[in-house]
């Protein structure tokens, strides 16, 4: 399971440093409930596709003691299975709604499209409150600015 998380650094310190970070002790496991200490359970390496850049950034990982599940920190301005951040993704989808040439091949876009008008009763559910995790005033800020220029309040 994948837990969206307020990373304090810009994803370029964060590409060149993971040590730059603390990373959060978790008491309370999103899948079993449990109120246990989740252990460090090492790191994943991804790519973070941000504009024309590419970062290979390390995901931490938590074990829950109880339901022997693991658990990752994905910074909230990355989605689940997508490389390119939140940021270019939307950009490319606001693009394609006001019909503008985006920066990503049109197939790409056509994908986003596609998807994003397929889960927009999960984006306006805002999954992440399921499990009780907040995700960050600033995600927040860009998911209602967004909505807005989509038309969607």
């Amino acid at each position: 399971m994948q837990i969206p998380w307020n990373l304090p650094v810009k994803l370029s310190t964060y590409a060149k440093d993971r040590y730059s970070v603390v990373f959060p002790v978790l008491t309370k496991c999103p899948c079993c409930n449990s109120a246990v200490k989740l252990k460090r359970h090492g790191f994943y390496e991804r790519n973070a596709l941000a504009g024309n850049r590419c970062y290979r950034i390390s995901i931490c990982r938590y074990l829950c003691p109880s339901c022997l599940k693991t658990i990752s920190l994905l910074p909230w301005f990355l989605l689940p299975h997508f490389q390119h951040n939140r940021n270019t993704i939307l950009k490319s989808l606001r693009e394609s709604f006001k019909k503008i040439t985006s920066a990503l091949d049109r197939q790409l876009v056509a994908f986003y499209h596609k998807r994003f008008l397929a889960n927009i009763p999960a984006l306006l559910r805002e999954p992440w409150s399921d499990v009780g995790f907040r995700v960050s005033s600033t995600a927040n800020a860009h998911y209602t600015r967004f909505f807005g220029v989509l038309g969607f309040r």
